[in-house]
């Protein structure tokens, strides 16, 4: 897991063959068969509020592709003004834009 951290802090490379290695790397542990780091991003947007009252996560693997289907659960939720918890153990809806 460290070494994939460490991978996706490289993305923005200098050389030419640093971003092939840096490409080669990331493959290999994405087609891994025993373990497949994922990366999970917010989506479109990461403000949540009256008029966007959604969130948006994208699971994808260290090159961004599909990693099949996955089961996401938020642990908790907290309103920033009041820190009141707005959800616990709330598991997330897949969308159609996959």
């Amino acid at each position: 897991m460290q070494l994939a951290n460490y991978l996706v802090s490289r993305r923005h490379v200098n050389r030419l063959r640093s971003a092939a290695q840096l490409v080669v790397a990331m493959q290999m542990l994405t087609t891994n068969p025993f373990h497949t780091p994922v990366v999970i991003a917010i989506g479109k947007t990461a403000v949540i509020g009256s008029s966007s009252p959604k969130v948006s996560v994208k699971v994808t693997d260290l090159l961004g592709g599909n990693i099949g289907k996955v089961t996401l659960t938020a642990d908790s939720g907290r309103h920033i003004a009041d820190d009141a918890v707005v959800l616990s153990k709330k598991q997330l809806a897949a969308t159609a834009d996959e």
